[in-house]
């Protein structure tokens, strides 16, 4: 079974818009395990807030290849992998997905991953920063933080040291992914919910209304989102209930996010 750990540094905290200045990826886990380091320059500047964070500045990536031309090997990395871990990795899946679209490379289906995030289930289970249980998992300070490749190496060992502490390594990568993401989330972020069997909008006018239902008196909402930034998967989904009968939309809901 395929583990990615990925880690990224941006311009900013707009997944949408912002974009990726450093990613480092680790396939599998252990200290064996190799981290691939690759700097991207943006098509926007990196804001004075993000570089007080992880202190890369324009200068720094000025004379880097650009999204588009690294864009494609970057996402075999994620195709291959059957599990991704990261830490809060919900705005680095928005921020994967909009590089994607935006340098017209055909997306990944993350929704078909199974997605670990050691931040959620430490959250769920005793909520703190990665340097915290970076120190309380692994036993020892944290000293490269806010650099993609010091916070990947790092999330990669707590979740090893959280597996062991919490009693989790018999525990199936299924049941891993539902202690990181939301139960009710429909994909990879929280603009469509799952409540008692029906997929709703989490925003806009359609805010709190089922999918299906909305679309079929509202079709020119979707012509609307597709103009707008969202992300493919939402997308398929106001796609797919356009085009399907309401109890097939539901279905195809419930087996391609995997919902009860």
């Amino acid at each position: 079974m395929s583990i990615l750990v990925f880690d990224l540094e941006t311009t900013g905290l707009n997944p949408s818009e912002d974009q990726i200045v450093e990613i480092a990826l680790q396939v599998g886990l252990g200290r064996n395990s190799e981290i691939k380091t690759r700097r991207i320059k943006p098509t926007r500047k990196i804001s004075k807030e993000a570089t007080e964070v992880h202190g890369i500045t324009n200068a720094d990536v000025k004379d880097c290849p650009g999204f588009r031309q690294v864009g494609k090997s970057l996402r075999q990395f994620f195709v291959d992998a059957e599990t991704i871990v990261g830490y809060n990795v919900t705005f680095d899946l928005q921020v994967m997905m909009a590089e994607f679209h935006r340098n017209n490379i055909e997306p990944v289906a993350f929704h078909e991953k199974y997605i670990i995030d050691p931040l959620n289930i430490w959250r769920k289970l005793r909520p703190r920063k990665l340097e915290n249980a970076y120190q309380e998992f692994c036993g020892k300070e944290l000293t490269n933080a806010h650099s993609a490749e010091g916070d990947v190496k790092a999330t990669g060992e707590v979740f090893e040291g959280m597996k062991k502490y919490f009693g989790l390594e018999s525990s199936s990568l299924e049941e891993l992914s539902a202690l990181s993401l939301p139960e009710d989330w429909v994909g990879v972020n929280n603009q469509i919910r799952w409540k008692n069997g029906e997929a709703l909008f989490a925003f806009g006018k359609g805010r709190g209304e089922p999918v299906w239902d909305y679309l079929q008196n509202n079709p020119s909402y979707f012509d609307w989102m597709r103009g707008a930034n969202f992300l493919p998967h939402v997308l398929d989904i106001c796609h797919s209930a356009l085009e399907m009968e309401k109890d097939q939309f539901l279905a195809w809901v419930r087996e391609t996010f995997r919902k009860s």
